[in-house]
């Protein structure tokens, strides 16, 4: 099972990783959790990195977005 989050979060992150220029092991992430649906423990496989990693990746993602969006 993928990460959990709306349709609306799914795309509005989606989006925002196409739209921006963010690390390459943020934007991977983004790509594999929330893109292709691979659970936090299937992202941290793939990327051989830890799943507590791939978190703070999402989170880190979330929080720019949130910033961003507030200072339009």
């Amino acid at each position: 099972m993928g990460v959990d989050v709306t349709r609306y979060d799914r795309e509005s992150l989606l989006n925002y990783a196409s739209s921006v220029r963010l690390p390459t092991r943020q934007f991977e992430v983004v790509l594999l959790a929330v893109r292709d649906g691979l659970s936090l423990a299937d992202v941290a496989d793939q990327m051989e990195i830890d799943v507590d990693t791939v978190r703070v990746h999402l989170r880190r993602v979330r929080r720019k977005m949130r910033a961003d969006a507030a200072r339009v």
